[in-house]
């Protein structure tokens, strides 16, 4: 039986999570996590996400984000295979890092998107790798972001504090919400409520009348083909300007080969920038068929080119 969609929200806040397959230990060094960071933020940058909090355990990780081009299952795909290939690569293994296909919530009244940025937050803390705000705690989650401007490459903390903490993006307002984040932890040490609360809130949206109140099969496919023209408008603009940038032109695509040097710029980049399907790249600047396009990219990768 095919798995059911992710359902499509370009505004809700989710919080995904996994554990390591087999319960076995993932994160267990800063090089591990400092590679799923790295994935992550190119996850970012290729799919548009907005990455609200994050916590790399032992043995899982926990994310609260936004997918403004409702494009999670596809982002999250890319995000764990680009990060086992790298885990395998350097553990010299193969197979799969995590437990099955990853876990997910959308924020909604019951569980609100603060909620869930502080359960992930106090993470350690709960599990006993930390006390909160101590260098061991602060190094597995994006707590360190929020109280230190300087450290927010990856995490959008002054969205998060302003947008669902209630914080200004003060020295004021930082010092406020750790504060509170204290409260938090002493109100419910073990993380219990947070959890209970989540499970409930998913036994009411799957309850017959909130389903029958989801979208129709209609709308929701209706929903994924303008996600998906959305994403395709904005691969041709990107397109459209580096071919300009080049001084490529459409005759001039049609009669390159695909390996031509100024062709391949443009591949890669679509590629990894903005990551677009290679089948569209490859009929978009006429290089064969995705999968010869993939071949010819393993190919010049292996030689280094």
């Amino acid at each position: 039986m095919p798995r059911k969609p992710r359902p499509i929200h370009s505004e809700r806040v989710y919080h995904v999570f996994n554990r390591g397959n087999y319960r076995l230990p993932v994160f267990e060094t800063e090089g591990a996590r400092a590679a799923f960071l790295e994935a992550l933020e190119e996850a970012t940058g290729r799919y548009g996400w907005v990455v609200y909090a994050h916590a790399l355990m032992p043995n899982h990780y926990h994310l609260c984000l936004r997918t403004p081009r409702g494009n999670l299952s596809k982002g999250m795909h890319w995000l764990l295979t680009a990060f086992a290939t790298r885990f395998n690569r350097f553990r010299e293994e193969s197979g799969h890092v995590f437990q099955g296909r990853f876990k997910c919530t959308v924020a909604s009244e019951g569980i609100s998107a603060r909620r869930i940025i502080d359960y992930i937050h106090l993470n350690p803390t709960r599990a006993g790798l930390g006390e909160i705000g101590s260098e061991a705690s602060l190094g597995l989650t994006s707590l360190r972001a929020y109280l230190n401007p300087g450290e927010r490459k990856l995490v959008a903390a002054e969205e998060g504090l302003a947008g669902f903490l209630g914080f200004p993006d003060t020295v004021e307002g930082r010092l406020g919400y750790f504060e509170a984040l204290r409260g938090v932890l002493m109100a419910d040490p073990k993380g219990e409520n947070f959890e209970a609360d989540e499970e409930t809130e998913q036994k009411i949206m799957a309850r017959p009348e909130r389903q029958a109140a989801r979208p129709i099969k209609e709308e929701v496919r209706i929903a994924r083909e303008t996600a998906r023209r959305l994403e395709i408008e904005r691969w041709e603009a990107a397109a459209v300007e580096l071919m300009s940038q080049q001084g490529l032109t459409e005759e001039m695509l049609t009669k390159l080969p695909k390996s031509n040097p100024a062709k391949l710029v443009l591949v890669r980049y679509l590629r990894d920038r903005y990551g677009a399907d290679l089948a569209w790249i490859a009929n978009r600047v006429h290089a064969g068929t995705g999968a010869s396009l993939r071949v010819l990219l393993c190919r010049l990768k292996g030689s280094g080119r």
